[in-house]
C-alpha cells in the first residue's frame, strides 16, 4: 500500500508499473529499492479489499439515484463522447444506479452510441436507459431520483 501511495505522491499513479520500476533513470528509484517489480505484481494480484460474501448479499436502501456522467478518457475508442460544457470535454459517457447514502454502485451502463442491429442492441433514449437500469429493482418500492435529462413524459407513464 505504501508503494502505491508513493507512486501517487510522485504524480505517477496512472503510469504503467514497468515505467515506475524502470532502471534507465526515468523510474522512481525508491520503488526499486523497496521491492522488486515481480514481488509487487504478485502482492497486487493477491490483495483484496472486499468481502465477496457481503456484496453478494448487499441490498440497496430505499433511495436510489441514476446519474449520467462523463469519465475523462484520453484514448480514442469509437464510442468516446464530446460534451463541450464539461470540465473534461472528451471521455466515456456512463450511467450508474447508486445508493444515495453509501454510493454503492448497483448497475452501470456504458453509452456506446448507435449499435448494430442484433440481439444485444439497446435503445439510448433516456427513458429506456432508466428502465434498463432499474430492471433489477423494479416494483420493489424504492424511490429512484434522476436528473432532468432522464425525466421525460414516456418514463412517467411507464409502469
Amino acid at each position: 500500500m505504501g508503494l502505491l501511495y508513493l507512486a501517487g505522491v510522485f504524480k505517477s499513479g496512472r503510469q504503467n508499473r514497468r515505467y515506475l520500476w524502470a532502471e534507465d533513470g526515468t523510474g522512481i528509484k525508491i520503488l526499486r529499492l523497496m521491492m522488486s517489480l515481480f514481488r509487487f505484481k504478485f502482492l497486487v494480484r493477491c490483495i483484496r479489499f472486499e468481502d465477496a460474501e457481503y456484496y453478494d448479499n448487499y441490498s440497496l436502501g430505499g433511495y436510489i439515484t441514476i446519474e449520467g456522467n462523463l469519465e475523462a478518457f484520453r484514448v480514442r475508442p469509437g464510442f468516446r463522447q464530446y460534451i463541450p460544457n464539461k470540465v473534461s470535454k472528451y471521455g466515456i459517457k456512463k450511467y450508474v444506479l447508486v445508493h444515495e447514502r453509501t454510493y454503492y454502485i448497483s448497475n452501470i451502463e456504458i453509452y456506446v452510441g448507435n449499435q448494430p442491429e442484433g440481439p444485444y442492441k439497446l435503445s439510448n433514449l433516456s427513458h429506456d436507459v432508466v428502465i434498463n437500469m432499474v430492471a433489477p429493482i423494479s416494483r420493489s418500492g424504492r424511490n429512484v431520483t434522476t436528473d432532468n435529462w432522464f425525466t421525460r413524459y414516456p418514463l412517467a407513464m411507464s409502469e
